[in-house]
């Protein structure tokens, strides 16, 4: 009787993990657009975006991330949409504060043009980025687990007509499916 007790105990101590990040309500947003794929492949900048003018050894002219993660896994992606009244500084306060709230640590983070050109986070992550340089922010944060599991979120906010729109990708990774840093 005893070994099932502790077998019991035990099992319910255990802490399940929640995914919650992804599912936030942001006060007075709208969602302009939202995406899920339970199997993706993803590469993760994390650092700026830069123009690459000519092909080299290594990569093709065009668009490319300074650093990045390639991933797979589950990817959940959603575009809000914030009221004039809010900034992208107050926007980029709320998401600190969730992530802070669901244990992520930020990986990478910029604001403005050291972040590169926002052309360039539209090509290379989303055709729902737009605004200026001067008002986008970009946050990279992740969350790893004791069984291996991991979640990235890339978070790209920006300023559209006075108006902050916020790009949320949550990708969730498997043990049999690490992170790999791609080459430079």
């Amino acid at each position: 009787m005893k070994p099932i007790l502790v077998f019991t105990l035990a099992f319910f101590s255990t802490q399940v993990e929640s995914h919650e990040i992804k599912d936030i309500r942001w006060p007075d947003s709208s969602v302009f657009f939202n995406h899920s794929e339970r199997s993706a492949e993803y590469s993760l900048p994390i650092g700026k975006i830069v123009l690459q003018e000519e092909d080299s050894e290594l990569r093709t002219a065009g668009y490319h991330p300074v650093d990045s993660l390639w991933l797979e896994g589950a990817l959940n992606r959603k575009v809000f949409d914030f009221p004039k009244q809010d900034s992208p500084n107050h926007v980029e306060k709320m998401i600190k504060t969730q992530l802070a709230r669901h244990s992520y640590s930020i990986q990478f983070e910029c604001k403005a043009l050291q972040c590169g050109d926002i052309a360039g986070w539209k090509k290379w992550v989303a055709p729902h980025i737009a605004g200026t340089e001067e008002s986008q922010r970009v946050i990279v944060a992740s969350r790893l687990f004791d069984n291996s599991n991991a979640n990235y979120v890339l978070v790209h906010i920006s300023d559209i007509e006075s108006e902050p729109r916020m790009l949320l990708d949550f990708i969730a990774t498997q043990p049999d499916t690490p992170a790999v840093k791609e080459a430079e």
